[in-house]
């Protein structure tokens, strides 16, 4: 399969093609002025390659390779998360999910921290999940010690930690819709007394808390986190009236229900659009 990469100003005349790669394109992304993206690494070639993480300007001659990252060809990685101008993202490299950023040049893009667990690639939990605040980047990742659990990474080994252990031991809290909201980070996570419920996080352990405690019979599974106006919408399930349509400030008392939209069942709200 070839698959152009074009560019287009809105104008018939001003729809070009920049590039056309062998095997497809994916994870189109817009960081800082540019156009992230990945592709085969032999663009216009019978033999594509591995997946690679690509840049573009807009023109063809500005539409370049930024590393040779994995050398199989499994598009195994996840979403390109801008964080202040530098790209985030995860990739496998030889069975491992890595965390990796790159500034927009070959020489800048890099590996941040290897995940690996010297375990069975079929066992193995990737980093997966990217939000941003400011420079930082938040995700769902798991070392040798720990399931999967909510990081952060400021783009250096050092500076890439485990922000809480929401479930020790080994269970896993699997953070995932990752939301932004009032520079202040929501999330679906599950802990040992509650399910998964909604959680928020400010980047420290102390600052992680679960917001409320929906419904406390089972699990709530908050889904389709969207900021509106400074309030958090998404669908979850109180164990009372089904799945429907809530909202929250971040705090316990501010998490209400909106509607029950279906009052006999699940009205199972989704593609939340402010």
């Amino acid at each position: 399969m070839a698959v152009d990469y074009g560019g287009s100003d809105g104008t018939e005349s001003g729809t070009v093609r920049i590039a056309w790669f062998a095997g497809g394109i994916e994870g189109l992304a817009r960081v800082g002025n540019a156009l992230f993206f990945f592709a085969p690494l032999n663009p216009g070639s019978g033999n594509p390659g591995g997946w690679q993480l690509w840049r573009s300007d807009g023109t063809s001659s500005g539409t370049i390779l930024l590393g040779q990252i994995r050398t199989g060809t499994i598009p195994d990685r996840s979403e390109i998360t801008d964080a202040n101008g530098t790209a985030y993202f995860s990739f496998v490299d030889r069975y491992a999910q890595e965390l990796w950023c790159s500034d927009g040049s070959p020489a800048g893009t890099r590996l941040v921290k290897s995940f690996s667990r010297n375990i069975n690639y079929s066992d193995f939990v990737g980093v997966f999940h990217l939000a941003s605040i400011g420079s930082a980047v938040y995700f769902d990742g798991v070392d040798r010690d720990h399931q999967t659990e909510l990081w952060r990474s400021d783009g250096t080994e050092a500076g890439t930690y485990m922000v809480a252990d929401i479930a020790p031991g080994a269970d896993s809290s699997a953070p995932s819709n990752l939301t932004v909201m009032n520079g202040v980070l929501y999330f679906s996570a599950l802990d040992d007394s509650h399910g998964v419920e909604l959680w928020r996080s400010d980047g420290t352990a102390a600052g992680t808390k679960m917001v409320a405690d929906i419904n406390p019979y089972s699990r709530s599974e908050p889904a389709f986190l969207t900021p509106v106006n400074g309030e958090l919408y998404f669908s979850a399930d109180d164990g009372f009236h089904g799945r429907e349509l809530w909202h929250s400030d971040g705090t316990s008392r501010g998490t209400k229900l909106v509607r029950d939209i279906n009052p006999s069942g699940s009205s199972t709200p989704q593609n939340l659009i402010p």
